[in-house]
């Protein structure tokens, strides 16, 4: 590998395009831009590239962009490679029993990383039917950190108790 591949290598890993990544959401968006650049490449004589830059992405990607641009590397192939960074991600799917914020998300997103390491993704989902806590699934392990795992359990120890308690709520009623 020549010296300027894996200079153009070590920028997409440190691009802001991928540094700035939280949730697959967000992946799928860049992605769907990244396609949309690269097919205008070639467009208008060149000219398509730029006007894609000016109107059809968002400004951040457009900032990110123009700063690798500024570098000389080869677009095509950085846009490419990135492409190929994001597909190298590990998915980690959470259900959440609320809806998270953009600063929810960061906070996730840090923990996550702390411990699973820098190439993962969200998935995120809010599930209210977990009561309170999250069901985590990563690599096909599946765990259940929600308070509605402990009100089955508990449910099923006391089923004949609870279950006798309103029989006899609805004997009561009907005396």
């Amino acid at each position: 590998m020549s010296q300027r591949a894996k200079n153009d290598m070590e920028s997409v890993s440190e691009s802001v395009l991928i540094n700035h990544l939280r949730t697959q959401e967000e992946s799928l968006k860049l992605l769907d831009e990244i396609d949309l650049l690269l097919n205008s490449l070639y467009e208008e004589k060149g000219e398509g590239f730029e006007l894609a830059l000016k109107s059809k992405v968002r400004s951040w990607v457009t900032e990110a962009i123009r700063e690798e641009m500024s570098k000389g590397v080869d677009m095509e192939e950085f846009l490419k490679s990135v492409k190929n960074e994001i597909a190298s991600f590990k998915e980690l799917k959470i259900s959440l029993a609320f809806e998270p914020t953009s600063l929810s998300i960061e906070k996730i997103y840090m923990q996550a990383q702390g411990i699973w390491g820098r190439k993962i993704l969200l998935n995120l989902s809010y599930d209210p039917n977990l009561i309170a806590g999250c069901v985590i699934i990563f690599e096909g392990e599946y765990r259940d950190f929600s308070l509605r795992k402990a009100f089955k359990k508990e449910f099923l120890q006391k089923k004949e108790q609870i279950l006798s308690l309103f029989k006899d709520y609805q004997v009561s009623d009907q005396v």
